[in-house]
């Protein structure tokens, strides 16, 4: 089948050629498997995906080599209808697959990295990247988590938390410290351990509600400190 052929079908599709399409509809379009779709999506966020990577310390031809791995996984998810645009963004899923072959690829060498440790630390289990299916659930974790970090969502996804508990997740996101989050919200330590504490325990209780969170026995809602080997050891490039 031919780029025209394809085009075609997606604009008798979806009403619209593929090049004008919104991110969102973009993202509707991408579950159809359509090869077109997926060189827009491909266009649009390839830049992104190498961007991610080498943020994380990963050198010119590494980032190459993971930013092409992330993409046959995309690939592949949308073609085997393992994308479910209700679920996650398509910006979403690549985000969720590139941190899936991160997360492999430190695997891999027997090391983890600050980021990598306090996305999980906030609940996003990010599973093996051999499992088409899993990319979906870190994906729709994931999403739900940007939803909930919005002041202004309501109904479903929306959570409790409070702005100084936001700001607290965003730091433990970046690796921060409970030392060094204390000087950002101007409180105590014990202040700042408690807050991310409690940001924690609430983002399980909306992981759980939505079935991302196993709800046989209570997740370890202590807060880690991922930065601090960072602090020890210095960050390692790949």
């Amino acid at each position: 089948m031919d780029d025209q052929h394809q085009q075609r079908r997606v604009r008798r599709a979806i009403g619209r050629s593929v090049p004008t399409l919104s991110m969102r509809e973009l993202s509707e379009a991408a579950a159809s498997g359509e090869r077109i779709v997926f060189d827009e999506v491909y266009a649009r966020l390839d830049g992104v995906v190498r961007r991610f990577m080498r943020q994380r310390g990963a050198h010119a031809s590494l980032s190459d080599d993971l930013s092409q791995r992330v993409w046959f996984a995309v690939w592949q998810a949308c073609r085997n209808g393992n994308y479910d645009p209700t679920r996650a963004a398509i910006s979403t899923f690549v985000y969720a697959v590139a941190s899936n072959v991160w997360l492999q690829h430190l695997r891999s060498r027997g090391t983890r990295d600050a980021r990598t440790q306090a996305i999980e630390s906030i609940g996003v289990d990010i599973l093996d990247a051999e499992r088409a299916s899993d990319f979906a659930k870190s994906a729709e974790a994931i999403e739900l988590l940007r939803r909930a970090m919005s002041a202004s969502e309501e109904g479903d996804a929306a959570s409790d938390l409070t702005e100084r508990e936001r700001d607290a997740l965003r730091a433990t996101g970046e690796g921060v410290t409970d030392r060094d989050l204390a000087l950002r919200l101007a409180v105590s330590p014990s202040t700042a351990h408690a807050t991310r504490k409690s940001a924690i325990e609430k983002v399980g209780r909306l992981l759980r509600r939505a079935g991302l969170w196993p709800s046989d026995g209570d997740p370890d809602t202590t807060p880690k400190n991922p930065a601090d080997s960072a602090e020890r050891g210095g960050t390692r490039r790949e």
